[in-house]
């Protein structure tokens, strides 16, 4: 039997390139163990246009994913969509020169550097996390104002992960998605496939709202706690306390309704 391109099956014509950054290990650098490899050999085979870089500093990882990312966008005349392979944990992502020293990138930091990108492309910029934690760059939508936030969907996992499993997840993600498969569908083939079950999907929006309904509430019980120390409230009440996110407020700004 012929193998043959089932092209019926591509629900999505390519409306992104990949751009790929991956800053290893010293020991897996050296054994040329590169997860996005692997990565880059699945979109050969998918056609979807990518572009790979490798980085050993927060130089060369800054210049990836600002000089280097406006080139691939020109070439490619496509929007990015951007996957990382680092490692990773609830504080951040380590690159190549931090694993001696035990140094990060935190989540911040990495949010500074995709801001001006996410606004770029009129808010629309996607994330693949393929680390450890990954889940946890949703990290970076936690500002008090929308209009910071510095990505539209993020895709990690919420737990530790071998890079082989996560090549393999990644693989199966984009092939999923040129299929134009659900979010749901999409993570499903992912953990059956690489038996990552920590899998999941954050969107900018609801992680940065409910980060500002989380800070709305908890000044709410200071304030409320202020004045009851003071004497001022007298009777509580057993009501939802308005979130003091839905005034507008010179400390927080005028938020937007909740969709």
């Amino acid at each position: 039997m012929n193998r043959s391109f089932n092209t019926s099956e591509d629900k999505v014509q390519n409306s992104f390139y990949v751009h790929l950054v991956e800053s290893p290990s010293p020991e897996d650098f050296r054994a040329n163990r590169l997860e996005t490899k692997a990565v880059a050999a699945q979109l050969e085979l998918l056609n979807i246009p990518y572009s790979l870089h490798y980085v050993v500093n927060s130089e060369e990882f800054r210049r990836a994913l600002m000089e280097d990312i406006v080139e691939g966008m020109k070439r490619h005349q496509l929007p990015p969509l951007v996957h990382l392979s680092t490692h990773g944990s609830i504080d951040g992502i380590q690159l190549t020169d931090q694993r001696s020293n035990g140094e990060c990138l935190s989540w911040n930091d990495v949010g500074d550097i995709f801001r001006p990108l996410h606004k770029a492309i009129n808010g629309g910029l996607g994330v693949c996390m393929s680390c450890c934690g990954g889940i946890h760059g949703k990290k970076m939508a936690e500002v008090l104002n929308s209009d910071q936030i510095p990505f539209s969907w993020l895709i990690g996992t919420t737990t530790e992960a071998d890079i082989r499993d996560l090549a393999l997840g990644f693989s199966v993600f984009y092939r999923a998605m040129q299929r134009g498969q659900s979010a749901d569908q999409i993570l499903d083939a992912m953990r059956i496939a690489s038996n990552i079950t920590g899998f999941g999907l954050e969107h900018g929006a609801i992680a940065q709202q409910l980060y500002a309904n989380h800070l709305g509430d908890t000044m709410n019980k200071i304030i409320a706690d202020l004045q009851k120390g003071q004497g001022l409230v007298s009777t509580p009440s057993t009501a939802h306390s308005p979130s003091i996110l839905g005034q507008s407020s010179p400390l927080l700004g005028t938020p937007r309704p909740s969709a």
